[in-house]
């Protein structure tokens, strides 16, 4: 059996879509025991892939015979693709062929698998800066047409399944499954020192309008002024803003420290020492700084709109976004004096990679 599965994505190596190309294929290469098994990796060329943290993994398991490195001139995401990836794949003819997006190339009959992480582009305004119509269109219209294909598609949630229930015609929406992301392993914790002092929430994210980062700065202002909260704000992603300007509007709060993009291993330590991880975001199609937090045990406080609801673990605290920001952080003081935490073990087994890599390749699993 000739699998595809086209990693080019992983060009960018810690974008959300990068982390989970990655971490998917390093799960199924680990893993897969079917000994008819011809696993193809398709890598972009012309690259530095020595520097790529994800391509290790795949070099090994090559020269172990567990996969072939192919390489094409075309990135991903792009119209190119649906020529030159359709007519690679038309040459080779591989029994499956795997896409980690929406935008799976068009012009093969091949055996087609893709992901539809979320529909952010189509639920929340303001999202797609330029050419807005025309980029909604491309985006609606290039998953109706995979789904047209008969191609089996898997989303991050139910909530984004749901999402593509409620946009697609039923008779387009046969072969639509959920399969939730997995978490990275935890680092040696004995390696592991806190990089701030004192109790701090933490944020992870980008500053884009739906993940509602002005409201829970002013959650965070009525937690200190209302209930004497002592702990910090740290707000760690991509430092561009969008609809207001992050660092003056926290400006004249010392205890809100802004860090902008941090290395996977700072990340993983200020998730370890966090009293709690705060995503309030207006949507989510899935939401991995959640169980990335939960998986150390530390406390969640999430909104109740998007895959936030379905995906915070056992003991996490949900706020109603209809709340007030004064409602909201007495919620949020009363679960943060409380023992209440995340449950670790559930969410090391609930979110593994091995897992989804199994959900999404049966075939490379079964005689």
């Amino acid at each position: 059996m000739n699998i595809v599965y086209d990693a080019r994505h992983i060009t960018a190596p810690y974008t959300g879509l990068g982390r989970y190309s990655g971490s998917l294929i390093e799960a199924l290469l680990r893993t897969h025991d079917h000994p008819s098994i011809n696993l193809t990796v398709l890598l972009q060329n012309s690259l530095d892939w020595e520097s790529n943290p994800y391509f290790p993994a795949i070099e090994q398991a090559a020269q172990a015979g567990r996969c072939v490195i192919k390489y094409i001139d075309c990135p991903p995401i792009s119209i190119r693709q649906q020529v030159a990836v359709s007519r690679w794949l038309n040459r080779h003819r591989p029994d499956h062929y795997f896409y980690p997006h929406f935008d799976a190339p068009l012009l093969t009959g091949v055996r087609t698998t893709f992901v539809v992480h979320d529909l952010i582009p189509l639920k929340i305004d303001l999202y797609i800066q330029r050419m807005v119509f025309l980029k909604k269109k491309y985006f609606k219209e290039i998953i109706r047409l995979n789904l047209m294909r008969r191609r089996t598609c898997f989303t991050a949630s139910r909530a984004t399944r749901d999402d593509m229930l409620s946009i697609y015609p039923a008779r387009y929406c046969v072969d639509i499954h959920p399969c939730h992301l997995g978490v990275s392993r935890k680092a040696n914790e004995q390696d592991q020192q806190p990089l701030i002092n004192g109790a701090y929430l933490l944020y992870v994210g980008d500053r884009r309008p739906h993940k509602n980062l002005r409201y829970t700065i002013d959650v965070f202002k009525r937690l200190v002024s209302d209930h004497a909260y002592e702990g910090k704000l740290v707000i760690v992603g991509t430092p561009v803003n969008h609809d207001f300007d992050i660092e003056r509007y926290t400006a004249d709060y010392p205890n809100i420290f802004i860090m902008g993009n941090v290395t996977d291993q700072v990340l993983d330590q200020l998730y370890r020492f966090a009293q709690a991880l705060v995503l309030l975001s207006q949507y989510e199609g899935f939401g991995l700084p959640v169980v990335e937090a939960g998986k150390w045990g530390r406390k969640i406080v999430v909104s109740d709109r998007g895959s936030l609801p379905e995906i915070a673990p056992p003991g996490s605290c949900v706020i109603p976004l209809e709340k007030s920001t004064s409602e909201a952080a007495n919620l949020m003081a009363s679960y943060l004096a409380s023992d209440v935490r995340s449950d670790s073990v559930y969410v090391e087994q609930a979110y593994a990679w091995d897992n989804a890599a199994k959900t999404i390749f049966p075939y490379a699993y079964q005689a």
